[in-house]
């Protein structure tokens, strides 16, 4: 059975604004996610903070495009009521990454990763960052 991971927000951005420090580990995640290695969700309200950042910056066809490239290469996370109730009793302090971890978990997410790995100290599904995650060999089951 394949890896199960949340893909959080900061590092699709790491790929499509191409930043410097972090793109390669960040592309490798998705990269592994693209060839099917491993099976990646991203948030749903990924999509539209992506489509919001994207079109402020590029227009609406780049954002278009960044969707579209993010619905080809990643499941969305399911985040009802009952995730959002979830994300609000549970213990990570942050609204947005207690919704992300909540919707790892529903998902059955064996980790997120994220550059954030102190926001999801309270997650019920462990934190690992890109480089981490590639440096532990994980290329899939």
């Amino acid at each position: 059975m394949k890896m199960r991971v949340m893909v959080d927000l900061n590092v699709i951005l790491d790929v499509l604004e191409n930043r410097a420090e972090w793109v390669s580990a960040s592309a490798g995640v998705c990269a592994l996610c693209t060839e099917g290695k491993i099976i990646g969700f991203v948030p749903s309200h990924a999509l539209t903070t992506i489509y919001y950042i994207v079109r402020k910056r590029g227009g609406k066809a780049l954002a278009d495009k960044a969707i579209d490239w993010m619905l080809s290469v990643f499941r969305v996370a399911r985040c009802g009521a009952d995730e959002f109730r979830m994300a609000r009793n549970g213990d990570v302090d942050d609204f947005e990454d207690a919704v992300v971890a909540s919707s790892a978990l529903a998902e059955k997410c064996e980790l997120i990763v994220t550059r954030n790995v102190a926001h999801f100290a309270a997650s019920p599904v462990p934190p690992t960052t890109p480089s981490m995650f590639l440096q532990s060999g994980v290329k899939g089951k």
